[in-house]
């Protein structure tokens, strides 16, 4: 062999080693072969086989050969939005087939819907090998914020079954450094972090309270719950765990409020477990819910139901926005639904579908403020219009978070209604609290509470909204940081 050829060899061999390197021919696939004519059953089992490689263009079929319907849709529950048209938008019954044709390559879990609890994986390869790291995803100035979603997601996924909850927390920070538009999709994307915590704790894994738990408006437990009723359907199990979150966080945070987001959580599960049969009649689908609701209070004590609440009504809001279960918006009167319920399930009813109602009439993102403000002052319910106005300011602050300019919002709360710009004001402080960089919420938060243009009367519904839940964010040693920091009238309502 001339030492030209060898050359030669030297160099293809680097090029493939490069060429696998770079689509990243994981074990994920490499044990699999392709699918020719593949089928996949539903049992009471679960999916089987549970994950299938298919090349582009090839159509799956999903057959139900269990007793009951089932449902299967692309991830992530309840939205099925990572590829919305992997969806038949309904339940098969028993015996029923359904042909889906995989156009897009990646790796697409899906579950169903009715039991997210099983799950499956059909990893679409293309001519070239399949790479998962998909270069798109390295260039987000050329996404939109739906595709974005969709790389955070298969990032985080990969960090969790690779390097642990630990490494997918640090990874959080670093996106809210690096992707301004992260910060709206964090609440999700903790969700997964949640239910893949839920599955470790089930295989017997010591479960760590930890601060970071708390980030991104708890959506951690919201997940963790959720996986833990589908699992196991057990409302005591679920409540005996959320009773345990703030005794065991208390050694990272002063006062933990996360154990009311557990009952979110499990509001939210149970109202998308619902009957199939009940589906288009909105009372017929929130009642059991809401019964689920009144069982968890205890005592004279309220804020679990009514949390609990929160979690249906926004899992009613989401149907809403994404056309799902046979429910449309009534664009007259959205909030028809929450009028006869009792004052602390109405409130709850009334912020969730207040943004329901932007999402679905006004585009939802960038959607006008104003505009939206004008038509909650006309609900004619007092508690409903404070609820609902509280709710449009914070989720105009999320999407506005990283060019939110506080003197403009603040005139435009001064443009609705007076009894109404303290919620508007507080609303703004939520949206902050949940949606900015996790740990300095607070510097973002006392900022606009200093507005100059805001009047004494809502720089105190601004401070007395904050400074009483600071604890619920930060250790005793921050909190107390705090507290000393603030204006020295306002350091006894600081926690």
């Amino acid at each position: 062999m001339t030492k030209a050829k060898l050359l030669i060899l030297v160099a293809l061999g680097f090029s493939l080693l490069t060429y696998l390197r770079q689509f990243d021919l994981t074990q994920a696939w490499l044990n699999f072969e392709v699918s020719k004519n593949p089928s996949i059953s539903f049992s009471k089992a679960g999916f089987s086989p549970k994950k299938i490689v298919v090349r582009e263009g090839t159509e799956v079929g999903f057959i139900n050969e269990s007793e009951e319907g089932f449902w299967p849709a692309s991830n992530i529950h309840p939205l099925n939005d990572l590829y919305p048209e992997f969806d038949p938008k309904k339940p098969l019954a028993k015996g029923n087939k359904w042909l889906f044709r995989f156009e897009k390559v990646g790796e697409w879990g899906y579950h169903d819907h009715l039991n997210p609890n099983f799950s499956g994986t059909v990893i679409v390869i293309g001519k070239r090998l399949f790479n998962k790291k998909d270069t798109s995803c390295q260039d987000p100035a050329s996404l939109t914020y739906n595709q974005r979603q969709v790389c955070w997601y298969f990032e985080m996924k990969d960090i969790i079954q690779k390097e642990g909850l630990t490494s997918a927390f640090a990874r959080l920070l670093e996106l809210f450094e690096k992707e301004p538009a992260f910060a709206s999709g964090c609440h999700d994307v903790t969700h997964l972090i949640g239910d893949a915590a839920y599955r470790e704790f089930e295989k017997g894994k010591a479960f760590i309270f930890r601060e970071e738990t708390s980030w991104c408006g708890y959506g951690f437990y919201h997940g963790f719950i959720e996986s833990l009723l589908w699992a196991k359907g057990d409302l005591k199990e679920a409540q005996k765990f959320c009773e345990s979150i703030n005794q065991n966080l208390t050694s990272a945070i002063k006062s933990p409020n996360a154990i009311y987001s557990c009952y979110h959580g499990m509001g939210h599960s149970t109202f998308d477990a619902h009957d199939p049969r009940l589906w288009g009649n909105e009372i017929k689908m929130l009642t059991p819910a809401i019964t689920l609701c009144e069982k968890v209070r205890e005592g004279l004590e309220e804020e679990k139901s009514k949390q609990c609440a929160t979690g249906v009504f926004n899992a009613l809001a989401n149907a809403y926005s994404n056309n799902q279960y046979g429910l449309k918006l009534n664009e007259k009167d959205p909030v028809w639904i929450c009028r006869d319920y009792a004052s602390q399930y109405k409130k709850a009813c009334f912020a969730e579908v207040a943004v329901a109602w932007v999402s679905t009439t006004m585009g939802g993102r960038g959607f006008d403020f104003l505009k939206a403000a004008r038509f909650i002052e006309g609900l004619k319910d007092k508690e409903g219009e404070e609820m609902a106005i509280f709710a449009l300011s914070s989720e105009y602050a999320r999407q506005r978070r990283d060019n939110l300019v506080f003197k403009d919002m603040v005139e435009n709360c001064h443009l609705v209604k007076g009894e109404l710009r303290p919620f508007c004001i507080q609303g703004v402080v939520v949206g902050l609290m949940g949606w900015t960089r996790p740990g300095e919420e607070y510097i973002a938060i006392l900022d606009f509470c200093r507005t100059e243009t805001l009047s004494q009367e809502e720089k105190n519904a601004c401070l007395g909204y904050f400074l009483p839940r600071v604890g619920t964010l930060y250790s005793l040693d921050k909190t107390a940081s705090i507290c000393q920091a603030v204006e020295e009238e306002y350091r006894g309502i600081c926690r």
